[in-house]
This record gives C-alpha cells, structure tokens and sequence, in this order.
C-alpha cells in the first residue's frame, strides 16, 4: 500500500458548547468557557472554533465574561456562533462578536435589553417566623440585608427602595442598557441608532434576525462547522478532527440540580425570576425572554 499522500496531524476544529442559562458556575459556566477560549486562542493545532449557543440569559458579568474571550479567539482564528433553540439576551451577548452568526429558522434571538427588580420581605418573614439583625452607619448600609428563604438560599431584602434608591437603579439599568446596546453595534459592526431601532427587548425569529442584521446566515451547527472550515482555508475534502467541549446533552438536562427542591422546581419561572433577582437585587440585567418571568398579581 502506498504512503498517505499528507503527512503530519489533522488540523482540528472545535465545537464549544455554551448551553444554559449565563452564569458564572452553572448554565453555561463562564469561568470555564472563558478559559477554553482563551485556551483555544493559542491552540496552534485548533484552525476554528464554532460555538453552540443555547441559552435564554441571565447574569450581565457572566455573558459578558464569555464575550470577550470569545472577541480575543475572533482575532487569532474565526469562531462561528451556532445559535440553537434560543440566543436571546444574554444569549445573544455571548454570541455578538463571532465572525458569522448562523441560526436555524425559528431560533429565537435577540432580545437585546435590561431588567431590574427589587423584592422585598413585606410581612414574609413575621409569617414564617424569621428575623434578621444588623448593625448600620450610614444611610444605606442595610440596603440589601434581610432573611435568607429556606431551601432556596436566596436572601430577600428587609426594606423596599427609598425614591434616591430607585432614581440611582434606574440610572444604572439605563447606563447598562446603552453599554450593551453599544457592545452589540460594535461586534456586530453597526451603528448604535441601528442596534436601538432594533432593540429594547425585541426577540426575533432567525430568519427575522438575519433580515436586521443580527444573524448573517439560516444554518444548523453541521452548516456552521462547514463554515469554519472554509473560514479557516480547509478544503472541503480535507479530513479534519472535531473536537467537542463539552459534548452536547440537551438544553434542559442541567447538572445542578438541588436535591433539596422538588424535582421541576428549578424550571418554574417564579423561581428562575427569584434566583436571579435575589442573587443580584437592584443590579440590572440583560432582559430575560418572554415565558421566563412569573405571572404577579398586583
């Protein structure tokens, strides 16, 4: 038999999976994607990397964490995003700076804007008979402080919001808005009145997203990897070695479930909306997509 005609390792392409909700050390797991990034980045034997998006948002620092590692691999070898059942918000934060966007036809994408709440113990804590104490000095150092719900973990503030409280959040949530509106027109390279049109929390199916811009092509993740490919300057007939980090499981088989909540608790929207908020209160976040936020009686 004759030699292999090519001598030498495969160039090899990498599928990175960002699945879950945007949070530091679940769901998508931003510290560790950050790293395999910037690890990918260096990786001479790594021609291109595609990255799996599946996720509805969440935490501002976490999407944007991932954004930039993702930025830093876009200019050492291309990263196609491949936008699955849902890139929306922080979703789509983490998808803005590939060198192509591919989604399917119905993915849901976009969703580009900031929430923020406030919960606070009304009366909560007398019915299940809790306290809280803390010594204060100064005008807004209890901000914040309050009983911590049993099971949950989350802690829920003991006071509402003094109107310079709410005035200084609601500066911050439109700050943070414009931050990411402007991070959006720069990956995405348009102009920033152009992303606003498009935005304040519009979702958009793919093959909408693609008409405004915020999607380049319709394709699945088998299109996208075709893409590397040719980005990276791998011919079509060239064998290549794909590599995955971490093989793919499903949107909704996330391994961080409490065993101390009932099963299908932590896919209740009411307690999505109260981790998220509680984690964070009074910080704003990226807009959460329509079907994730609890239906509240006034």
């Amino acid at each position: 038999a004759l030699p292999p005609e090519r001598w030498g390792s495969r160039p090899q392409v990498a599928v990175v999976y960002g699945l879950g909700e945007c949070a530091m050390d679940s769901g998508i797991k931003a510290r560790r994607l950050e790293q395999i990034f910037l690890s990918l980045s260096n990786n001479k034997n790594v021609k291109a990397v595609v990255f799996r998006v599946d996720s509805p948002g969440g935490d501002g620092m976490a999407s944007d964490i991932v954004a930039e590692a993702v930025k830093k691999c876009a200019e050492q070898k291309p990263v196609i995003v491949s936008q699955g059942q849902v890139a929306g918000s922080g979703g789509y934060w983490i998808s803005m700076y590939g060198n192509q966007i591919l989604a399917g036809p119905s993915t849901v994408t976009g969703s580009i804007g900031v929430i923020g709440g406030w919960l606070y113990d009304k009366g909560l804590s007398q019915k299940i008979g809790m306290t809280s104490d803390y010594v204060k000095r100064g005008e807004h150092a209890d901000l914040g402080l309050g009983i911590v719900l049993p099971l949950i973990g989350y802690r829920v503030p003991s006071r509402n919001l003094t109107p310079d409280e709410r005035a200084k959040m609601e500066e911050f949530i439109k700050k943070y808005y414009d931050v990411f509106v402007g991070k959006v027109a720069g990956g995405r390279k348009m102009s920033v009145d152009s992303v606003k049109a498009i935005a304040e929390g519009h979702y958009y199916s793919g093959i909408e997203g693609k008409k405004i811009g915020l999607v380049d092509a319709i394709g699945g993740l088998e299109a996208a990897i075709d893409m590397a490919r040719s980005e990276a300057g791998i011919g079509p007939d060239q064998e290549i070695d794909l590599i995955e980090i971490w093989k793919y499981k499903g949107l909704f088989n996330f391994p961080w479930k409490m065993p101390s909540l009932p099963a299908g608790v932590q896919d209740n929207s009411v307690y999505q909306y109260l981790k998220i908020v509680c984690e964070r209160p009074g910080e704003p976040l990226p807009m959460m997509l329509p079907g994730t936020y609890p239906e509240i009686s006034r």
